[in-house]
């Protein structure tokens, strides 16, 4: 949804909310059926208007990052700053294939930095348990 869209749904809900607060202070038996009126066709809208449900559905929906491979100059650099060889086991690039492993995963807030990549073999990556 476009931005100019998020705002006037913002701006239509601060509207609602005014009506209620203010109204209820000056004019408190019309300001109620007003309101639920207001109310019951913004339901409506969102009931029918796809675009709107999902807005308020992305709203509310827990954020969940999308995992990103670490560019291959960082996997470069984790695999020269292990020279090679597996942080757990020991054993030679030259022996196996190497795998750039997160400490902290990207979806517990782990980054792609060099800080939090280690270099493991297959064998030991598989026994890493997953967090």
């Amino acid at each position: 949804m476009k931005h100019k869209q998020k705002m006037a749904i913002f701006i239509f809900l601060i509207a609602l909310v005014y009506l209620l607060l203010i109204g209820l202070s000056y004019h408190p038996a019309q300001t109620i059926p007003l309101f639920l009126a207001v109310l019951i066709i913004f339901i409506l809208l969102l009931i029918f208007s796809r675009r709107l449900r999902e807005f308020f559905k992305n709203i509310f929906r827990k954020k969940h990052e999308v995992y990103i491979r670490p560019p291959q100059s960082v996997k470069e650099s984790a695999l020269r700053k292990a020279h090679w060889r597996c942080q757990n086991c020991g054993m030679s690039g030259r022996e196996v294939k190497l795998e750039v492993h997160h400490i902290v995963p990207i979806s517990k807030g782990g980054t792609n930095k060099l800080s939090n990549l280690t270099v493991l073999c297959p064998n030991c990556h598989s026994k890493i348990p997953s967090k």
